[in-house]
């Protein structure tokens, strides 16, 4: 299993270059295709309610405007970063909701790669959530500051027994099997320590049949929550990629109630590699 087509989602935002340098190497190491993505809509709330007939006109025009020359900065941008390999790289901009273009733009690619942190500016924003519940595909997300590439690095597989964690698992094989070494962690409670080990074993082995050699542990969560305690386990490791299911609860849950998955969204320094 490698990764045929990775797709990587550019914007004006300063952590766009590094993340594009990032899946531009991404995609050198797998001799994948990489699709750059942007898309963007005139910011239509700036104009002023007040507004009407030729005068609202020409404000939707000068916003119109802005909209493509932002397209066509980040589609400059993305083929300045990439010229080294731009045979294998192809450009999609739209015009429209992000969300929308990425998702149904999904369907060309292997593994998305986004900022984890989204825009400043509204007509970039992201909602990371939206693109995990509707592209069907993995998520690679990048940090706030330029990221390591993960390529190589050791991996921990944060494991929770769930549909999410397994996909997450089968989506980042390419990776693991580049891996400098991979531990599979799940953190839980005292009394859980002895079903957990089990749980982190089987899905070791299960990785030593696909060729790459993984351990396994559990690790009592302690007086922090789940997500704290997997940083903490990331950071032990010397980990340059976390690898995780999303979303297991409900979601509107996670944002009142806090999770593993909103808390790795929030802190993580490391890439992170996303399945819902």
């Amino acid at each position: 299993m490698t990764y045929a087509s990775l797709m990587v989602h550019v914007d004006n935002g300063v952590e766009s270059d590094s993340r594009v340098t990032l899946a531009r190497d991404m995609a050198a190491t797998f001799d994948a295709r990489l699709i750059g993505i942007a898309a963007t809509a005139p910011d239509t709330w700036a104009i002023a309610p007040y507004m009407h007939g030729a005068l609202l006109g020409d404000a939707l025009d000068m916003y119109m405007d802005l909209a493509r020359n932002n397209l066509a900065q980040a589609a400059t941008d993305f083929a300045t970063l990439t010229k080294p390999r731009a045979s294998r790289c192809e450009w999609r901009g739209e015009m429209g909701d992000p969300v929308e273009v990425i998702t149904r733009q999904a369907r060309a690619a292997d593994l998305i790669i986004l900022g984890r942190q989204p825009h400043t500016n509204a007509v970039w924003r992201i909602d990371v959530g939206d693109v995990l519940f509707a592209a069907g595909r993995p998520l690679l997300l990048t940090p706030p500051d330029p990221a390591l590439n993960p390529v190589g690095t050791p991996v921990l597989v944060a494991w929770k027994d769930t549909a999410e964690t397994r996909r997450a698992t089968l989506a980042a094989l390419p990776l693991l099997k580049r891996a400098d070494r991979v531990e599979v962690v799940e953190v839980c409670r005292d009394d859980d320590l002895e079903e957990a080990g089990a749980r982190t074993a089987d899905v070791a082995d299960f990785l030593r049949l696909h060729g790459i050699a993984a351990g396994s542990q559990a690790r009592p969560r302690g007086p922090v929550s789940a997500g704290d305690a997997l940083l903490a386990a990331a950071e032990d490791y010397g980990a340059g990629l976390i690898v995780a299911g999303a979303y297991g609860h409900a979601r509107l849950r996670q944002r009142v109630m806090g999770g593993v998955t909103r808390t790795l969204l929030e802190k993580s320094p490391l890439c992170l590699l996303l399945s819902h």
